[in-house]
C-alpha cells in the first residue's frame, strides 16, 4: 500500500513545478533509487531492523520511481514543440484519424496522428498528435482513415484565469500537441481506408451511426448514446446543468458503476445458463466460463467508452478478482484498488492530472472506507440510502475543489437514479445496442430504455430547481482542504469510538473561510483572459462592477460560463451590484446570458440596451456617476440622445481611487476619442488604460494617447487572432510615452490592486507567471 502511495506522490510532485527539469537534473533521484534499493536491500537480511524502516524506504523508493515515470513521460511528449515560425501558415500534413470525429455546431473535430508535416520550404520533423477542426462541409471522416491535409496550426495554448478549466492540460494530458484548422477550398486527399489502424474507434463509429439513425426522433437520444457508448457529445448544457446540481453526472457517463453492473449481469446469467448445459459444464466449470465471458464483456463496454479512467480502474479491479476466483486465491478488495491504482499509473502516469482520475478513485475509496467492518445497518431507510448519503458527505470537498458547487440534493436524487438508470435503463439500451442489427428487437429495447429514463427526467428536474439545490463556495485554500478530509475521514470511520462527532469542527474551516478580499483601502482590477473579446472584474471592500462579459462563439463557448463564473466562484463573489455591457459586438456581450443567469445583476447599463438579453437594461449617458467604497464611477461617453455606430456606442468608464485612474473604452474608435479629448482635455489623464478596441488601428490615435497618457497600457486580445492584435504601430505609440503594455494573450489574467493614497501603482498579478505550469508552453 505505502510503496503505491508513494508512487502516486512521485507523479503528484512534478504537477507543482513551473518548468519541466531537466533529465540530467534528475539524476540525484536516480542516486537516491540507487541508495534506498540497497539499504532496503541489506535490512531484508538484517535481524533487527528499527520499526517502520523497511515501510519509509519502500515508500522512497517509490516516490522517486514514480516522479522519474512521469518525468520521462512528459518529456517523450513535450520534446515535440510546432516552431513558432510555422503557426498559422499552411502546412500540409499526412497522417491517420485516430479518434472518433465529434461533429458540434457545423464543425467536425477530430484527432489525428502525423506521419509528415511540411511547409512550402521544408519537412518538419516529428509525429505529434494534432487536434483540428473541419469547418464547413466536411466529407465523411472514419476513424483509420489516412489523408493528406492542408492545415493552419498553433500551439497549444488556452485563457489562463484563476478558477477556469486549463485548456492546455487537457490537451497536454491527450497527448495533443498542436491545435488547428482544415482550410477551405484547399485541395485534399483521402489515400486509404483502413478500420484496422484504429479498430476500437471504427467500432465506436459504426456504433454511433446506427445509433443516431435509430433514436433520431427521440428527445433523450444524446443520453443513451453516452451510457451506451461513451460519446456525451450531443447533450446539451441544460442537461449538463440539471445533473450537475443534482450530483448524477456520474449516471451518464460510463463509469465503474456500469463496468461493474454489466460484469454482475452477465456473470450471473452466464453461470446460471452454462450450468444446464451438462457436457459443456463437463468441460469448463461454469464459474469458470462466467468469470471469462464476465471479464470479455467488461472490457468490451470498456472499449465502447474509449477506456476512460473509471472503465480502466474497474476493469483492472474486476480481472483481479475474477483471477483469484479462477486460482482459488483470497484476494482482499483493498488489494485489488492498489492494483487498479498502480496499473493505471504505469500506462498514463498524465491521468493523474484529469479530475475524472480523482473522483473516479475517490469514490471507491470512501466506498471501501465507510463500508469496510461496518455493521449491517438497521432499517430499510438507511440499508437504502446509507451509500448516497456517505458518497455525498465523502465527496463534498473535492466537489468544492473542482466544481466550487456541492449538490444538497445529491443523496436523494443518487437514491431514486442509481437503481433506475442501472436496472431501468442500462440493461436494454446494452443489450438494444447488441441487437441493432438483428432486427426490430433491438430497437424495441432502446425505445423501452428511452421511456424508462423519460419518467426519471422530471424528478431530476425537479429536485434541480429546487432552492439551494447547489451550494457554491469559494475554492478552499490547502490547509482548509486537508482539515475537512481529515475530518470526514473521523466522521465516516467505520469504527465506533467516543468524540467521533469532533470531526465536524475540522470541517468548519472549509464552510467558513473564504478567499481574501479587499480591504476598505484597496480597489482590485482584473482583466481577464477571455480571448479576442473583453471582460474585467472591479471589487471593492463590498462592491462588485463587471465591464464587459467577453466572446460568444458559434461552437457554444461563451465566456460567461467558462471564465466570469468559475472566476467570480473562485473569489466568493455571489452577487454583481453593476454591470456595464459596452456594446452589442458578441466579443464584447457574448457571456452575458450565461453570467446573468448564474449572478442577477443589481442593475445593467450598455451602450446598446435593447441587445442586451436582460430585462431592465438602461442606457449609460455621459454625466452618470456613482461612489462606492470611495471609488468614484463615471461615464464620459456616449452623450445623450446622439447616434453612433456600434463601435463608437461604448460605454466610457472612468474609475477614480485616491490618487488613480481607470479608463475603460470598449471599442471606441478615432471619432469619439477626438470628442473626448475637446471634451474633458487634460481631464482624461489616466493611470491604467483599457486600449481601445483591443489596439485596432481604428483607435489609439496619438492625440488621445498624449491626452490620456496613461502608466499602464492593458490590451485584451485573443492568441495568435486572425485580426492581428494589437497592431505594431499601434504598440509603438504606447512605448514612445513609455507606457508598461499587457497583453492577456501573454499574460493571462492581469490583476492590479490598488491602495488608496498611493499614486505609485504596485506591480500587477500576471497569472500566466504567477501560476505557470511545465505543460503551458
Amino acid at each position: 500500500m505505502f510503496s503505491i502511495l508513494g508512487f502516486l506522490g512521485g507523479t503528484l510532485a512534478l504537477h507543482f513545478f513551473p518548468y519541466l527539469p531537466s533529465l540530467k537534473e534528475a539524476f540525484p533521484l536516480l542516486g537516491i533509487v540507487l541508495i534506498t534499493s540497497v539499504s532496503y536491500g541489506l535490512l531484508v537480511f538484517s535481524h533487527k531492523p528499527l520499526p517502520h524502516t523497511k515501510t519509509i524506504l519502500r515508500f522512497l523508493l517509490f516516490f522517486a520511481l514514480g516522479f522519474l515515470w512521469i518525468l520521462w513521460r512528459s518529456h517523450l511528449l513535450l520534446d515535440w514543440h510546432l516552431p513558432t515560425a510555422v503557426e498559422k501558415q499552411d502546412l500540409t500534413i499526412t497522417g491517420t484519424v485516430v479518434t472518433l470525429p465529434i461533429e458540434k455546431h457545423k464543425a467536425l473535430r477530430f484527432d489525428f496522428k502525423v506521419k509528415i508535416i511540411k511547409d512550402r520550404a521544408r519537412s518538419i520533423p516529428g509525429t505529434p498528435i494534432l487536434r483540428l477542426h473541419w469547418y464547413n462541409k466536411a466529407p465523411l471522416l472514419l476513424p483509420g482513415d489516412e489523408w493528406q491535409l492542408t492545415v493552419r496550426l498553433s500551439r497549444p495554448h488556452g485563457m489562463a484565469n484563476p478558477g477556469t478549466m486549463d485548456y492546455e492540460k487537457d490537451l497536454f494530458q491527450n497527448h495533443i500537441r498542436a491545435t488547428g484548422y482544415v482550410r477551405e477550398n484547399k485541395e485534399h486527399r483521402l489515400l486509404s481506408r483502413n478500420p484496422w489502424n484504429a479498430p476500437v474507434e471504427y467500432a465506436r463509429f459504426k456504433l454511433r451511426a446506427q445509433l443516431k439513425e435509430t433514436l433520431t426522433t427521440l428527445p433523450y437520444a444524446p443520453i443513451l448514446t453516452a451510457l451506451t457508448m461513451g460519446d456525451a457529445s450531443r447533450i446539451s448544457q441544460e442537461t449538463w446543468t440539471v445533473m450537475r446540481k443534482t450530483g448524477t453526472i456520474h449516471l451518464i457517463s460510463i463509469s465503474g458503476l456500469h463496468i461493474t453492473l454489466v460484469h454482475l449481469i452477465v456473470f450471473f446469467l452466464a453461470s446460471l445458463l452454462w450450468s444446464f448445459w451438462s457436457r459443456g459444464s463437463q468441460i469448463i466449470a461454469p464459474i469458470t466460463f462466467a468469470a471469462l465471458l464476465a471479464s470479455l464483456s467488461a472490457f468490451v463496454y470498456s472499449a465502447l467508452a474509449g477506456f476512460a479512467i473509471p472503465t480502466v480502474r474497474s476493469l483492472i479491479m474486476l480481472a483481479s478478482f475474477m483471477l483469484a476466483l479462477l486460482i482459488k486465491r483470497h484476494t482482499s478488495i483493498w488489494q485489488a484498488f492498489y492494483l487498479a491504482l498502480f496499473c493505471v499509473l504505469i500506462a498514463d502516469p498524465l491521468s493523474t492530472l484529469n479530475v475524472g482520475f480523482w473522483l473516479s478513485f475517490g469514490t471507491i475509496a470512501l466506498i471501501l472506507y465507510t463500508t469496510t467492518f461496518r455493521l449491517n445497518p438497521k432499517g430499510l431507510w438507511w440499508k437504502g440510502m446509507r451509500l448516497p448519503v456517505l458518497l455525498a458527505i465523502g465527496l463534498a470537498p473535492l466537489s468544492i475543489l473542482f466544481f466550487q458547487q456541492w449538490s444538497l440534493v445529491s443523496p436523494l436524487a443518487n437514491f431514486i437514479a442509481i437503481p433506475w438508470v442501472s436496472f431501468g435503463v442500462i440493461p436494454p439500451a446494452l443489450l438494444g445496442s447488441l441487437l441493432l442489427w438483428c432486427g426490430p428487437i433491438g430497437e424495441w429495447l432502446l425505445e423501452i430504455a428511452h421511456f424508462s429514463f423519460k419518467l426519471l427526467w422530471p424528478i431530476l428536474e425537479t429536485a434541480s430547481g429546487a432552492y439551494g439545490a447547489a451550494w457554491s463556495h469559494a475554492l478552499p485554500s490547502p490547509m482548509s482542504l486537508a482539515c475537512a478530509l481529515f475530518g470526514i475521514g473521523i466522521l465516516l470511520s467505520p469504527f465506533s469510538f467516543q468524540g467521533k462527532a469532533l470531526g465536524i469542527i475540522y470541517c468548519l474551516p472549509l464552510w467558513f473561510t473564504s478567499p481574501a478580499k479587499p480591504s476598505p483601502e484597496e480597489l482590485w482590477l482584473t482583466m481577464l483572459d477571455v480571448g479576442q473579446g473583453l471582460a474585467v472584474v472591479i471589487e471593492t471592500h463590498n462592491r462588485t462592477v463587471i465591464y464587459d462579459t467577453g466572446p460568444r462563439y458559434g461552437s457554444g463557448f461563451n465566456a460567461g460560463d467558462a471564465v466570469l463564473v468559475p472566476f467570480l466562484r473562485r473569489r466568493g463573489i455571489h452577487h454583481i451590484d453593476t454591470l456595464v455591457v459596452s456594446h452589442s459586438d458578441l466579443d464584447h456581450m457574448g457571456g452575458t446570458q450565461a453570467l446573468t443567469t448564474a449572478f442577477p445583476p443589481k442593475t445593467v447599463l450598455s451602450g446598446a440596451p435593447k441587445a442586451v438579453p436582460w430585462k431592465g437594461a438602461k442606457p449609460c449617458i455621459r454625466g452618470q456617476s456613482w461612489k462606492w467604497d470611495h471609488a468614484t464611477f463615471t461615464f464620459l461617453h456616449p452623450k445623450a440622445d446622439t447616434v453612433y455606430s456600434d463601435n463608437n456606442v461604448s460605454c466610457v468608464l472612468s474609475v477614480e481611487w485616491g490618487g488613480n485612474r481607470i479608463l475603460l473604452t470598449g471599442d471606441i474608435e478615432k471619432k469619439v476619442e477626438e470628442e473626448l479629448v475637446v471634451f474633458y482635455t487634460e481631464g482624461l489623464r489616466s493611470t491604467l488604460l483599457g486600449v481601445p478596441h483591443h489596439g485596432s488601428l481604428s483607435s489609439s490615435t496619438e492625440v488621445f494617447i498624449q491626452h490620456v497618457h496613461p502608466k499602464i497600457a492593458l490590451i485584451s486580445a485573443g492568441y495568435q487572432n486572425q485580426f492581428h492584435f494589437p497592431k505594431p504601430k499601434i504598440v509603438d505609440r504606447y512605448q514612445a510615452i513609455q507606457a508598461h503594455i499587457y497583453n492577456t494573450a501573454y499574460e493571462g489574467a492581469i490583476q492590479f490592486k490598488l491602495k488608496r493614497g498611493e499614486t505609485s501603482l504596485p506591480p500587477p498579478l500576471l497569472y500566466r507567471k504567477l501560476a505557470h505550469r511545465f505543460w503551458w508552453e
